[in-house]
């Protein structure tokens, strides 16, 4: 699907006399997602366990530990010179375990300013410990690179949201009313291609009971899941950072895509308690509201789980500890 970009990508870096190797190619087409990775090299194989996580995916990622769906996948040749795995993704990452570095690249030309701006806020993070260290961002050929860290394999994800609450100080925390917070909402939904009404009556129904609270932003992560979790040493950083404004709780909804009911998870629950004091006392007000935000950013995304979580969500609302 991504074989012509990736291959693009690739000859961009010019590594001479290097020997290309076969790489098979594992597609999501759905998700526009791809990855790459030579058929018997250990270290990749074993790196992208992450990646299948339901039972049925487990029994593909086993049929390729032991040799036996390789045959059949499809395959390029690739200069293996600059890494043995490739993940296609919101970016094209390149991981080459030999000298423990990630080079990446972004998905399409029309992303390369952002994606240089991006990595450059990165570099700025990874100098007070909150993203991986970035060794070089090149402005011409739209790469970058930067460490290649471990995995981050414990149980309990609470040093993280303690991490993130810092960087949200580090950051400076901001406040807006919520009739303000309404109305910059009910903007977005009308310039969206959303048509649905339900979140402009839900933001309407928010607003009659004038509520009077300064609501607190921050800048974000952006796209946080178990998958950008690593660790240096004892030291937890985060990666793929898609830095946006927005609710302070977001990253912790993101954390948790897919879950329906919010407040009736414990994990969720147990790391809210992280978060300040006023964040917990109106958290159904800031679930409500942080969902039409998010929407609003990726309306191809969320609408449908969006529109399920607000209505378990109602009978939390404004509910006081």
């Amino acid at each position: 699907m991504f074989e012509n970009n990736v291959y693009e990508k690739i000859k961009k870096l010019d590594l001479k006399n290097q020997q290309k190797e076969e790489f098979c190619i594992l597609t999501h087409k759905k998700h526009g997602r791809e990855i790459y990775f030579i058929k018997s090299d250990k270290k990749a194989i074993k790196f992208m366990k992450f990646k299948f996580k339901s039972p049925l995916k487990m029994i593909l990622y086993y049929l390729i530990k032991f040799g036996l769906a390789q045959p059949f996948l499809k395959k390029i040749k690739l200069n293996s010179g600059h890494g043995q795995l490739i993940f296609v993704g919101g970016q094209i990452k390149i991981f080459n375990f030999l000298n423990k570095e990630v080079i990446s690249f972004p998905k399409y030309k029309n992303e390369n300013k952002k994606f240089i701006k991006s990595k450059e806020y990165q570099r700025k993070l990874g100098k007070k410990n909150f993203a991986p260290k970035i060794n070089t961002i090149n402005k011409i050929l739209f790469y970058s690179k930067e460490e290649l860290l471990e995995d981050y394999n414990l149980n309990t994800y609470v040093p993280i949201f303690k991490k993130l609450i810092k960087f949200y100080f580090d950051e400076g925390i901001k406040k807006i009313s919520v009739n303000s917070f309404i109305n910059y909402l009910k903007k977005r939904l009308k310039k969206s291609p959303i048509k649905d009404d339900f979140f402009t009556k839900t933001l309407d129904k928010i607003k009659k009971e004038n509520i009077k609270l300064d609501l607190m932003t921050t800048f974000l992560h952006g796209d946080l899941s178990k998958e950008q979790v690593l660790k240096r040493d004892k030291l937890i950083v985060l990666t793929d950072w898609n830095p946006r404004k927005g609710l302070i709780i977001d990253d912790l909804v993101n954390f948790f895509r897919g879950v329906e009911d919010l407040l009736n998870n414990k994990e969720f629950c147990n790391y809210l308690k992280l978060f300040p004091k006023e964040v917990q006392k109106n958290i159904g007000l800031y679930l409500i509201l942080n969902e039409i935000n998010f929407i609003c950013d990726f309306p191809l995304r969320r609408p449908p789980l969006a529109k399920i979580r607000i209505k378990n969500l109602f009978p939390f609302f404004m509910k006081k500890d």
